[in-house]
C-alpha cells in the first residue's frame, strides 16, 4: 500500500507443503531492497525477509502493474 497506486489484490492458496501468495498491485516497478534505518519508522525489511522466509520468489510485470508470487513453506 505504500509503495504503489490505486488498489490492491493479496491470495493465499494452501498447498499440500506451504502457502503459495499472490499479491498484486498496479505498479510495474520491480520490488528491491532497501536499507533498514529504525530513524525513519523501520521500514526496509520486507523484501530481505520475504526471501529468507520463502523458497520461491518471482515477480511478474505488465502494463496493468505486477504479481509477486512467493511460496511459504510449512
Amino acid at each position: 500500500m505504500q509503495y504503489a497506486p490505486g488498489p490492491f489484490a493479496l491470495r493465499m492458496r494452501r498447498t499440500f507443503d506451504g502457502v503459495h501468495v499472490v499479491l498484486h498491485d498496479t505498479s510495474s516497478t520491480e520490488p528491491a531492497p532497501r536499507p533498514f534505518d529504525p530513524r525513519s519508522g523501520g521500514g526496509g525489511i520486507g523484501w530481505h525477509l520475504i526471501h529468507t522466509l520463502c523458497d520461491q520468489v518471482s515477480v511478474v510485470s505488465d502494463e496493468r502493474g505486477k504479481d509477486v508470487h512467493v511460496f511459504l513453506p510449512w
